[in-house]
């Protein structure tokens, strides 16, 4: 198994990365989100969700699908998936 790069994140951090760009997005602080809450419980619309998906694909520097947010419902799941498609990936 290779080591990790500074490229690949854990699934802890895009948890982080997505609690905090949501918050600022929807403009509500970081501490009331719930990771585990569909994101149309925070009334993400497509094009924020379209937008939140391109943000996180320049920082994880890898293309990601436009209907992620769709596919994963919420911050857990979609954080779990990148993290885990990422070590798949690297591995």
């Amino acid at each position: 198994m290779e080591p990790r790069t500074d490229l690949q994140r854990d699934r802890k951090a895009i948890e982080r990365w997505l609690v905090v760009h949501l918050a600022l997005l929807l403009r509500i602080r970081p501490e009331d989100i719930d990771v585990q809450a569909p994101f149309a419980q925070y009334g993400l619309d497509s094009l924020t969700a379209v937008y939140l998906v391109g943000q996180l694909e320049e920082w994880l520097d890898r293309d990601l699908p436009v209907g992620l947010a769709w596919d994963f419902p919420n911050i857990e799941a979609l954080a779990k998936h990148l993290a885990e498609s990422d070590a798949t990936a690297h591995s």
